[in-house]
């Protein structure tokens, strides 16, 4: 903040929001976390009324509470005395002022800690540009700047509390597929496998995420959701590419397997995907452009195999987000310079529409001399 000259930094992005709160819910409502650049001035969650107990079932740190809406949870008081997170949640409720909407309750957090002339950092992604206009109305001389890409320089670099979470979200579905990899046989389905999947990750404290599980040419399917009842036969390349949420943290790993005997062409090409991503893996280290790791995968991948080989990227960063990946991209155009601390995905999958789909993907630590693998092992061509 001191760097942009902010004088507060405002997160609308759930991903943001969760950052500098630890706030979390399922994104329904737009929800606003206002912190300082002073820290004598108290920071402030503005939430909708019918969030207010996700919030009492977080350990989110901001304890000044605006809240926003008409919705009223359906609770009635207990004769016996409440206690816990239900004694927090009729506090709450029995103390709410209720502004008409998000952006109202925002508008007036910020006058009442003396923002209303100050230089704002605006997280914009959340942000419509008719609730913008409303905050410049109201706000008309405060000077107000686009601060997404801030949040994104911010989050770059992991905590030792964010790369122990990522770690063990990691964890969480290693130990799920290589559960499921043991009933992979001919005539089970997609269904069987997937819920069986879920289920694993479940028991182990993580919230099924963004996961694509197919066998089959539907392997090559680059999204393989919803899951269908197709029943695996002899031959069949079995793709799964996903993972799950552990404390707010993403995890995601891919891993391919052949049930019965894998062709030749199949073995030639995982093999070529291999050696690019051991490439990558030799040359990552702090210092190195995230598009030179690119360059260097494709190459390894196109001479060991895979001549007309092209893939948009061959890696990510990955924290409090999935679906827009969190930087830096291992791409042709990303010329960020890996840090100590980052964490990133090195993904070089390769899809052959008709055909089969292979996937390796293993996430690893950047340290200050190179990296350290977070998954329990490379991926490898399962035969099964």
């Amino acid at each position: 903040m001191e760097q942009h000259r902010l004088d507060v930094l405002i997160a609308s992005n759930p991903a943001n929001v969760t950052y500098i709160s630890d706030f979390w819910n399922d994104a329904r409502a737009l929800t606003y976390a206002i912190l300082p650049f002073e820290k004598y001035i108290e920071p402030t969650i503005v939430l909708s009324m019918g969030n207010l107990d996700y919030y009492v079932n977080t350990e989110c740190w901001f304890k000044d509470v605006k809240v926003y809406g008409t919705f009223f949870p359906p609770i009635e008081r207990s004769k016996g005395r409440l206690t816990g997170p239900e004694a927090k949640l009729g506090e709450l409720l029995s103390k709410a002022k209720l502004e008409r909407d998000a952006t109202s309750a925002l508008v007036e957090v910020l006058k009442e800690k003396g923002f209303a002339q100050s230089r704002i950092g605006l997280d914009e992604k959340n942000i419509t540009p008719v609730q913008f206009q409303k905050i410049k109305k109201n706000l008309p001389k405060a000077e107000i700047i686009w601060a997404s890409d801030i949040f994104r320089e911010i989050r770059i670099v992991k905590s030792l509390e964010e790369i122990k979470r990522l770690k063990r979200a990691t964890e969480i579905v290693d130990r799920a597929y290589k559960g499921v990899l043991g009933i992979i046989e001919e005539g089970k389905t997609e269904k069987d496998l997937g819920t069986k999947l879920m289920l694993e990750m479940v028991n182990m404290g993580g919230i099924p995420s963004s996961w694509h599980f197919g066998g089959g040419t539907r392997s090559a399917m680059p999204n393989l959701m919803p899951l269908t009842d197709y029943a695996l036969k002899k031959g069949d390349v079995v793709r799964f590419d996903g993972g799950c949420i552990y404390q707010f943290y993403y995890s995601d790993i891919a891993r391919t397997a052949v049930l019965g005997r894998a062709s030749e062409k199949i073995k030639k090409y995982y093999s070529a995907l291999q050696e690019g991503q051991r490439k990558e893996l030799e040359n990552i280290r702090p210092g190195v452009k995230a598009s030179t790791i690119y360059n260097i995968g494709i190459k390894a991948i196109r001479e060991s195999g895979i001549p007309h080989f092209t893939r948009h990227q061959l890696g990510h960063g990955i924290g409090l987000e999935l679906h827009v990946y969190d930087p830096p991209i291992i791409g042709p155009h990303d010329n960020t310079i890996l840090e100590d601390g980052m964490v990133i995905n090195v993904e070089p999958n390769y899809y052959e529409l008709g055909s089969f789909g292979l996937a390796l993907e293993d996430t690893i630590l950047i340290t200050k001399d190179g990296y350290e693998l977070m998954t329990s092992g490379l991926g490898e061509l399962y035969i099964l």
